[in-house]
């Protein structure tokens, strides 16, 4: 099997027919395990405006280098393992500053603690997991050790999330509790196939969202209320007969608001994307990314 050595990526634009010149917007390379090594965001004179370089070390990615080229910022993010699992993120800064995230793991090798600090080991917060029979809680805390959102997640036998509770917390300059906001959400599944979402806040529906799917289980319908906006959001999707996504059409009550087309090659890798947005003034403002792909 052939694997991706390199991907160049161009945007081309259009307005009321009229086509705007190309523009080389990514170049990615890749090892000849298929990994990303490294990737250049083009400007507008073709040459790169971001720079990332991956390193790898025995398959694993130990290090991100990361230059903005037009705003002069400069990062180096380090990973450290232990065995598989990462146990150590860095990310370095300008003037010798950083983030460090330290990740611990209990005897089951499931993740409990992130915790944050910067280059003088203070404390910037951290985030806690906690586990139970088909639960996962999540609890996150700022710098002042302050409990400030919190994830309740329930999963059923085939490891669908069926239930997500989220709790926001907010306190006075005293750092005195003055509010909690609950959003429960609860998911409904025919199989592995999400077909219903629903939502609440205080007590109240805050959207609904329902989905169909075809013969081959490709989502083909998604139908959004929110009692956020005035209309109903519907998502159209077709695929071709490798079930890949083709299309996906976006509609605002019966308006057509957004449309997506997507072709690929003979080894069905993506080649090109064409996006046709609604304008405020009515025209279709269309935007076409062309993919060139060569392989090792």
């Amino acid at each position: 099997m052939k694997k991706l050595s390199k991907r160049e990526t161009y945007n081309s634009s259009y307005n009321n027919d009229k086509e705007y010149e190309k523009q080389l917007v990514r170049i990615e390379n890749f090892n000849e395990q298929g990994k990303l090594i490294l990737s250049q965001e083009m400007g507008p004179d073709e040459e790169p405006v971001v720079i990332e370089e991956r390193i790898y070390d025995d398959g694993q990615l130990v290090e991100i280098r990361s230059d903005d080229l037009g705003m002069s910022v400069n990062q180096i993010t380090e990973f450290k393992y232990t065995e598989n699992r990462i146990v150590e993120e860095i990310e370095h800064f300008e003037n010798n500053t950083y983030l460090k995230r330290i990740l611990k793991y209990d005897e089951d090798q499931r993740l409990i603690e992130i915790l944050q600090t910067d280059e003088e080991n203070a404390f910037l917060g951290k985030t806690d997991y906690s586990y139970a029979p088909l639960q996962v809680i999540v609890k996150k805390y700022d710098e002042e050790n302050s409990l400030y959102i919190e994830h309740r997640r329930v999963y059923d036998e085939l490891e669908n999330e069926v239930e997500h509770e989220m709790t926001e917390y907010l306190y006075d300059e005293y750092k005195k509790e003055m509010e909690e906001t609950r959003t429960w959400t609860k998911r409904e599944y025919e199989g592995s196939n999400l077909i219903k979402e629903e939502a609440e806040r205080y007590g109240k529906i805050i959207f609904t969202k329902m989905n169909e799917y075809d013969a081959s289980n490709n989502l083909i319908k998604t139908v959004v209320k929110t009692n956020e906006a005035d209309y109903i959001i519907t998502l159209a999707f077709q695929y071709n007969s490798q079930n890949k996504l083709i299309s996906e059409t976006r509609f605002n009550n019966q308006t057509e608001i957004y449309s997506k087309h997507l072709e690929y090659d003979s080894e069905m890798h993506l080649i090109e994307v064409i996006e046709n947005s609604l304008a405020q003034d009515g025209f279709i403002v269309s935007t076409k990314k062309s993919i060139e792909i060569t392989y090792h």
